[in-house]
């Protein structure tokens, strides 16, 4: 009995699959053709795209192919993909959506407002940041690849945090031996992401990053490699790098800000967890002090609260971030971490297993954050709680935050704008001719005072109708006014933010 329901199950299992297979090659014969920047270059009844001098105004049609949800249950299906190699992973989201870059947008804030405290700053930041290098033919890296952009590229899309996790060899005593890992997999030279680092500071010098480095000890380091990796950043960003003398006097979170920083052309903060710190080389003790004292790296509980919230459940996340912010809402004294990061999990029972096995449930955190980032999810739950006090907010895949408007990124680095928005005009006309006046419920969902984002035209202006002319009039404090006409449907999105905070 117990075989022929064995049988049944896998029968079932290999149809499904079978299913998915057919379904998705139809779809790579219909799907749109990518540009290398990820954009599509076929858009059917694309929607209208909007520039002004003084502000930026989208509207998309966010709709997103069946094509990659094949895909990615292809890539997650274990009964496939049984050793989750990464070369399944999906490199760009396929909604049609720009990629948007925000290579200079700290330096521009602190140019609008440079009294604005770093503690009060909204920084998007990275989780395991330098994972891109690990190499997609590794066993089981589709598991622990959580970027698929450079750390370059992460830069310049305006992550201003960096999640580094490092590991080495004890038999070696060279730095250049230190290389990028996550769990068991190896990535790329630890070296070379500092490069990376370095040479955007250099470029962008106006911009300010929080590099926490992580020792991996899966992977031991000897005592040379740990003093290595301390004399490295230490020797490349030399003054630039917030000092121990800087903490004891001026760099003080509950008042210090970004004007100050500025002044004193500091561009990094270096925090590194306690476990690669309390050692011994050469005669000499390596504790947090001395790490500190030398190097000018900071144990990173001495400057941020941060939790890893370790479920695959989306809306527990959303909601052991709220109350991690809740309960930190008041540490002036630490930068406040959000991690908005889904943990894969093993099966809890024989119907998981056969899920994980068809590809239903994934082990791959790139499946994990398409949940997280649909539309009436992580924007929408960052959105209605953009009045909380957010400062250091981490995600998993930042290319793949883009899945929808491609405002994310861009919405969070836009409540950071001293400049006022207001709604001088809305009119909402449906295809019958019905004009509807929205002006004082598109006031209300300004957000921080500068920042618009609808993402559901007819949910979120109360509308009785969701296709119709959105005409629009506005303006960022004293500027000359601007207007936005355009048709929309319920799949459009609009964002309005201040661009002279994106050099636009």
């Amino acid at each position: 009995m117990i075989t022929i329901h064995l049988i049944i199950i896998l029968h079932t299992g290999a149809m499904y699959i079978k299913n998915c297979l057919d379904r998705f090659f139809v779809e790579m014969q219909l799907a749109p053709k990518m540009t290398d920047n990820g954009t599509n270059t076929e858009q059917p009844g694309a929607a209208s795209s909007i520039n002004m001098t003084s502000s930026i105004a989208q509207i998309k049609n966010a709709t997103v192919t069946g094509h990659d949800d094949y895909r990615d249950r292809i890539g997650s299906a274990l009964a496939i993909n049984c050793c989750q190699f990464g070369f399944f992973l999906q490199k760009h989201p396929r909604s049609g959506c720009d990629v948007h870059e925000h290579k200079g947008w700290m330096g521009k804030l602190t140019d609008l407002d440079p009294e604005k405290k770093l503690r009060d700053t909204v920084i998007p930041g990275t989780h395991d940041s330098a994972s891109v290098t690990i190499s997609k033919w590794s066993l089981f890296s589709g598991v622990g690849i959580c970027q698929n952009i450079t750390i370059r590229e992460q830069l310049h899309r305006g992550a201003r945090y960096l999640d580094v996790r490092i590991g080495g060899n004890p038999e070696s005593k060279s730095v250049q031996d230190v290389f990028i890992c996550h769990g068991i997999l190896k990535g790329g030279v630890y070296a070379r992401i500092i490069d990376e680092i370095d040479e955007f500071i250099t470029e962008y010098s106006g911009e300010f990053v929080i590099l926490e480095v992580t020792y991996e000890s899966d992977h031991k380091m000897s005592p040379e490699q740990r003093v290595g990796v301390f004399r490295l950043i230490s020797d490349k960003f030399g003054d630039r790098i917030i000092s121990n003398d800087d903490l004891k006097s001026w760099f003080r979170l509950q008042k210090v800000t970004l004007g100050d920083i500025k002044r004193r052309s500091k561009n990094l903060l270096l925090l590194i967890h306690d476990r690669i710190c309390g050692f011994s080389c050469n005669g000499c003790v390596y504790d947090d002090c001395t790490v500190a004292n030398d190097f000018n790296c900071h144990k990173n509980a001495r400057l941020m609260k941060n939790k890893w919230h370790n479920t695959q459940c989306t809306t527990q996340l959303l909601e052991n971030n709220e109350k991690f912010l809740r309960d930190n809402a008041q540490s002036e004294d630490f930068i406040v971490n959000s991690q908005f990061v889904l943990t894969p999990m093993p099966p809890s029972g024989a119907s998981d297993a056969l899920r994980l096995l068809c590809g239903v449930h994934s082990l791959r955190p790139v499946s994990l954050v398409r949940q997280l980032y649909k539309k009436d999810v992580l924007e929408r739950f960052l959105r209605d709680r953009a009045e909380e006090n957010w400062n250091v907010v981490t995600l998993d895949f930042i290319n793949l935050c883009t899945q929808l408007c491609g405002a994310t990124f861009r919405f969070l680095i836009g409540l950071n704008s001293p400049r006022v928005l207001k709604i001088i005009e809305s009119i909402v006309s449906s295809q019958d001719g019905k004009h509807v006046d929205v002006t004082k419920i598109m006031n209300s969902l300004v957000k921080r005072g500068s920042t618009l984002f609808v993402l559901d035209f007819q949910q979120d202006l109360k509308l009785e109708f969701c296709e119709g002319i959105f005409t629009l009039k506005y303006r960022f404090d004293n500027d000359k006014s601007e207007l936005v006409n355009v048709p929309f449907d319920a799949h459009s999105e609009l964002f309005v933010c201040d661009s002279k905070l994106y050099g636009v």
